[in-house]
């Protein structure tokens, strides 16, 4: 399973999450953090203590007075699932198991890990530079062609757990690996990037006046001249990365701003995390739409053209991921398309580019005829 870390967003992988904080920039993890919370209650309702000290908890007689029932307990193995009332409380311990995942298109890739618009190829129509996971092989960042989906330009040197790239306005992107190094890559001529290394994890990267600005981790901000590589004092000119249209794990909203106003995408803050799209600041009437599709469990995505919203949602109570187009006017819903995927439930970047719109669902990245929502290509299981 992955996830990204609410944090530095990086990507975390099964053996990451057995942690309790992000190894990348020390944020306690989500698990972590509620696993000792819902610890905390479930030892007020059952009145547990551990009298001899093997780590086992005791049950006092107190338990019969605790709300509700208590449904399982399985203690110093794998789960912790008691009954409260109408609600559930599970810290899980220990899950075990590896990533596997089946082939896509080119170049064996088999996992998009992250990916980020940029034109590559001078047609008009946005590539993506990406983070890719290979079959058999360590990560690179490789260069996906927008109107095929073909890997055009793949990296020469492996990288163990790469798990950034940002694209910079100059035509150049950046990715950031654990032991702090950074490779920026020209789309146009990618080989050979411009190598340097930073005092910790990437975190963010943008364009400036013949430079990169970028930050890391310990909120460091350094800058390197393109296509030098020397470390300068480097101004941003560009907007920030984008992820104000992805909703994580915890996020409670997620926005996407156009020049007719912005569209807004929020759950439901109890019961079922149904998803409500809104629309105002533009010229246009206000409203504001609730969908018969709840968040995917780690996060969804919202974009954007001048007539149409498109949302990933799951339709309520069902295991499934679909792209849901709404009336950018009304918020009538248009289509609704299924998307058959492997991996973590989660949306993690949607970007429009022309008549198409692309989006990572689970461990798929697709793209979609923003028309009609006709798959054009797709990479992944």
């Amino acid at each position: 399973m992955y996830m990204r870390c609410q944090n530095c967003h990086a990507l975390l992988s099964t053996e990451d999450l057995r942690g309790d904080d992000c190894p990348y920039c020390g944020m306690a993890l989500p698990h972590s953090a509620d696993a000792v919370a819902k610890a905390r209650v479930a030892r007020e309702l059952m009145g547990t203590v551990d009298k001899d000290g093997d780590g086992v908890p005791d049950f006092l007689p107190n338990v019969a007075r605790a709300r509700g029932a208590v449904k399982g307990v399985i203690i110093g193995t794998v789960v912790l699932t008691f009954l409260i009332g109408a609600g559930t409380i599970a810290a899980v311990y220990g899950s075990g198991g590896d990533v596997v995942s089946s082939g896509g298109a080119g170049a064996d890739v088999v996992l998009i890990v992250d990916s980020c618009p940029i034109d590559a190829n001078g047609d008009g129509v946005d590539d993506y530079a990406t983070v890719v996971q290979r079959s058999g092989a360590a990560r690179r960042w490789g260069i996906l062609d927008g109107v095929t989906g073909e890997i055009i330009a793949l990296g020469s040197r492996d990288v163990e757990d790469l798990n950034r790239v940002f694209c910079l306005e100059n035509g150049w992107f950046v990715t950031g690996a654990p032991d702090f190094s950074m490779e920026f890559v020209n789309a146009r001529a990618p080989e050979p990037p411009v190598r340097v290394r930073g005092g910790d994890t990437l975190r963010s990267g943008r364009g400036g006046e013949g430079c990169a600005w970028f930050e890391t981790t310990d909120g460091t901000i350094g800058g390197v001249t393109l296509p030098g590589g020397v470390t300068t004092a480097c101004q941003a000119t560009q907007a920030g990365s984008g992820e104000e249209n992805q909703m994580g794990l915890t996020d409670e909203t997620a926005h996407y701003g156009t020049p007719n106003g912005t569209f807004t995408i929020r759950a439901r803050e109890r019961g079922t995390e149904v998803l409500t799209v809104s629309y105002g600041g533009g010229q246009g009437a206000p409203w504001s739409q609730e969908l018969p599709y709840e968040k995917p469990t780690f996060g969804t995505t919202i974009a954007a053209t001048a007539d149409r919203v498109f949302v990933v949602g799951s339709p309520v109570g069902q295991d499934e991921a679909h792209l849901v187009a709404l009336d950018a006017a009304t918020g009538r819903q248009l289509f609704d398309v299924p998307v058959a995927y492997e991996g973590p439930d989660e949306s993690s970047f949607m970007h429009v580019s022309g008549t198409q719109v692309v989006a990572s669902i689970g461990w798929s990245f697709c793209a979609f005829e923003a028309a009609t929502g006709e798959s054009r290509w797709c990479i992944g299981p």
